[in-house]
């Protein structure tokens, strides 16, 4: 039996249904599937930020950091349209916007921290170094707020633990 066969005969409604409530919502899948695409092109920012750093030929500097300014750009996007479905979603599940959770403060930062390094980046224009080591902590900003936050000691009181 193959791969295709088994989803063919898989009953969703058995896996949707088992689903916590808050995680049954229409907000669900374009929240995940918004941060998920802002993540990915963040990490391209972050690898090819780092490679042109590491390269020889400096003089191809300018337009390797156009492609990871736009990288970027639409990283910040896709995180602030992240952050938008996730308030709504919020509102919808938990009767507020925002309550603090540890998930969202984590991601305000890094919004904030990505569009610091975009800015830093439009002002400095030729300071590569520099737009690294920003883009490089807003990473790890980023990082903490994927997988960081399950490991502080305040997790099991986290709004965004379904496990």
């Amino acid at each position: 039996m193959s791969f295709v066969d088994c989803a063919a005969k898989t009953d969703f409604t058995v896996i949707l249904g088992s689903l916590s409530p808050a995680l049954q919502s229409i907000w669900f899948v374009p929240h995940i599937v918004v941060y998920a695409i802002a993540y990915t092109l963040a990490t391209g920012a972050v690898v090819l930020s780092v490679l042109a750093m590491l390269s020889k030929r400096k003089e191809r500097l300018p337009h390797r950091f156009k492609t990871i300014d736009r990288l970027l750009l639409w990283s910040i996007v896709l995180l602030y349209s992240g952050m938008l479905i996730g308030a709504v979603w919020a509102k919808q599940i938990w009767g507020d916007f925002w309550l603090y959770d540890t998930k969202e403060t984590w991601a305000l930062i890094t919004c904030v921290s990505m569009t610091i390094t975009l800015l830093v980046r439009k002002q400095y224009v030729l300071r590569y170094k520099l737009a690294t080591v920003c883009l490089l902590m807003s990473y790890i900003f980023l990082q903490m707020c994927w997988y960081g936050v399950n490991y502080l000691p305040k997790h099991w009181l986290n709004l965004h633990r379904y496990f």
